[in-house]
């Protein structure tokens, strides 16, 4: 289900979603939904959760008790730590800004879908101190640097997500030079490998 209170922007979220695959079953542009989400049978909402006189987070927080479906949050181009803190407190699965490229929000949909993944960054990091470097981190990095944290190789996760390896060492780079590591080991301690709950 894609929720968002301007309608326009809502539909064309909805047709980039089903122009790679994903079914959207649903379309809102008012809070609650008035949306039967067990009997659609909709597993993850994908919602900008700048409504009028209701905060983000209080968003977030309705969205999650009355759907129980996974909440991934398309955000400002700067949210900050701080308010991408709060959207996860509130029930969020995922934070992805809206400067991000499209494959990112498929990537987070599909992570945020299967329990073995890494989703959440308040699962993902060890420190709250790493959260601000950790924040930048796209979702199809996040996604590499979990593939590292199972010990795959670049050839491996080249195969895996349909990409090259030189895409691979793309990502890794950007992963290195925005947590500040110097290579895969030390990337990979940034990590927790506990499965999301």
């Amino acid at each position: 289900m894609v929720v968002d209170p301007l309608p326009i922007v809502a539909r064309g979220v909805a047709a980039l979603l089903e122009s790679t695959g994903f079914e959207v079953k649903a379309i809102a542009s008012k809070l609650p939904p008035d949306v039967d989400v067990e009997a659609k049978d909709i597993d993850a909402v994908v919602v900008d959760p700048d409504f009028p006189d209701a905060t983000p987070s209080a968003v977030v927080r309705s969205l999650a008790r009355s759907t129980r479906a996974r909440t991934i949050v398309l955000t400002a181009t700067h949210p900050g730590a701080d308010r991408i803190q709060r959207l996860f407190d509130a029930g969020a699965h995922a934070v992805v800004k809206k400067s991000a490229a499209a494959e990112d929000l498929f990537s987070a949909i599909r992570m945020t879908l299967d329990s073995n993944l890494i989703a959440m960054p308040r699962d993902v990091f060890v420190s709250e101190q790493d959260q601000d470097e950790v924040a930048n981190l796209t979702a199809r990095e996040v996604e590499v640097l979990r593939m590292v944290c199972e010990g795959q190789s670049n050839a491996a996760i080249a195969k895996s997500l349909w990409v090259t390896e030189q895409t691979v060492k793309f990502h890794l780079s950007n992963v290195y030079r925005k947590l500040g590591v110097a290579n895969r080991t030390e990337a990979a301690s940034r990590f927790n490998r506990q499965p999301v709950r």
